[in-house]
């Protein structure tokens, strides 16, 4: 209710009025923070930024499903930082009840973002979809199932420049009948056509001592699962120990 009443402060914005901010070539700066500080932080921001509204409500419900190889090519092409990998995954806006199969290419530092609408709700992958992920020029068509992943989503668009932010809270991963929740942490992603350390947002984020980090939910959730898997995750070991400073439960991921 508190959350609800601090949005309200913002000037709404719909989604035809966000078309002009979609930013499918853009480039990402993550930050990771507890959810305590998300009303401070959100305070802080309403007079340079609007939010989305979607029938009255300014969060809403996402749902995605990943896929990866059986050698986990996504998940190790992402630990390796390679210039150019992917993610593949089945996305649910679930209050417009909308379904997209989508692909993030992380080329060169930038991220390209290419989506066909689906009404496939099982995750397996028609004719159709494999010519859409053959003709963004992915060559591994051997795709499973992977991680699941949901959260609520708080959408910022700056009133200039163009770039947006999503803040997203109350994360759940799940796999193979194991779910995992972080309702303790929020992501927040900044979104922007080229690297501007003048956005309000980032400047927030250097005064709060809070740094950039490399870690998707994807990887965050494959991590938090992995369970008896030997799934190599060095790279990402500052950012988990970051992580388990702002958590409050006992759980830990390193």
């Amino acid at each position: 209710m508190v959350l609800n009443k601090i949005l309200k402060r913002f000037n709404p914005i719909s989604l035809a009025e966000m078309d002009s901010v979609k930013l499918m070539n853009r480039m990402d700066s993550k930050f990771v923070f507890a959810i305590d500080d998300l009303h401070d932080i959100l305070l802080s921001l309403e007079n340079d930024y609007s939010v989305l509204s979607v029938n009255n409500k300014f969060t809403h419900s996402y749902e995605s499903l990943y896929f990866d190889d059986d050698k986990d090519s996504f998940f190790r092409d992402h630990h390796r930082g390679k210039k150019n990998r992917f993610k593949v995954r089945y996305r649910q806006y679930v209050d417009s009840k909308k379904h997209y199969l989508e692909i993030k290419q992380k080329k060169n530092g930038r991220t390209f973002k290419s989506r066909i609408q689906s009404s496939s709700e099982n995750g397996d992958l028609s004719s159709k979809q494999i010519k859409f992920l053959r003709d963004c020029s992915i060559s591994n068509l051997d795709l499973q199932k992977s991680i699941s992943t949901s959260y609520q989503r708080i959408t910022l668009v700056s009133i200039t420049p163009p770039e947006r932010i999503t803040l997203d809270m109350s994360l759940s991963f799940s796999k193979n009948g194991d779910t995992i929740k972080m309702s303790d942490i929020a992501i927040a992603e900044l979104k922007q056509s080229k690297i501007n350390r003048n956005s309000p947002f980032f400047k927030l984020m250097k005064r709060k001592g809070k740094r950039p980090v490399k870690l998707s939910k994807y990887i965050l959730g494959r991590i938090a699962l992995k369970g008896n898997e030997k799934l190599k995750y060095n790279r990402f070991k500052m950012t988990l120990l970051q992580l388990n400073k702002i958590r409050k439960n006992e759980y830990h991921l390193v």
